[in-house]
Parts: C-alpha cells; structure tokens; sequence
C-alpha cells in the first residue's frame, strides 16, 4: 500500500514540503538498520520520524493561496510570495490563482 507523507524540510532557510513513499524510504533505511551504535540509533530515529508523519488523504482538498492564508484550513504562513504548491498545514493542493 503507498502512503503519501509531506515531510517539511528546510531548504535556503525557507520551509518547504514534499511528497513522499514513506513506505519505501521505511525500507530501504530497515536494509541499512544493522549493527549497533550511534548510526543505528540515527536510522532508527528516521524511521520512528516517517513513520509517525502525518499520511495525506487520497482524495485531496484543492484550494488556493489567499495572499499567505490557504483557502481551505485559514493557515497563514509568511511565505512572501513564494507560496508552496501544497499548504503544510492540511495537505490540500493550493496551485491555483492567487486572489
């Protein structure tokens, strides 16, 4: 089963959120999840990380930026024109117009 997750990252020092199989990365880090120490702590901390982020429903909201708020949940976030295609905040896909 895939399960889209949003996982905020930083990037120039702005948030930004992306798409991903959690599914999968849970799988891969579990292939490299052998030995003991520091580093196994760490996959093992990535992997509690994804696998407790918040999943996003299959039929998505779509909405729009409204300046800086999003239009389905009222979230604003001091994007300063640069507004993600998807809100952080619900998931919902905002890459209509702005108003």
């Amino acid at each position: 089963m895939f399960r889209s997750k949003i996982i905020a990252v930083v990037q120039k020092g702005e948030w930004m959120s992306r798409l991903i199989d959690a599914d999968k990365e849970v799988c891969e880090l579990r292939k490299m999840n052998v030995g003991s120490g520091t580093f196994v702590r760490a996959v093992n901390f990535a992997i509690e990380v994804l696998e407790n982020a918040p999943t996003i429903e299959p039929d998505r909201k779509t909405g729009r930026w409204i300046g800086d708020v999003c239009s389905v949940c009222g979230e604003e976030r001091a994007w300063y024109g640069n507004n993600p295609p998807y809100c952080p905040n619900c998931g919902s896909y905002n890459g209509g117009d702005e108003e």
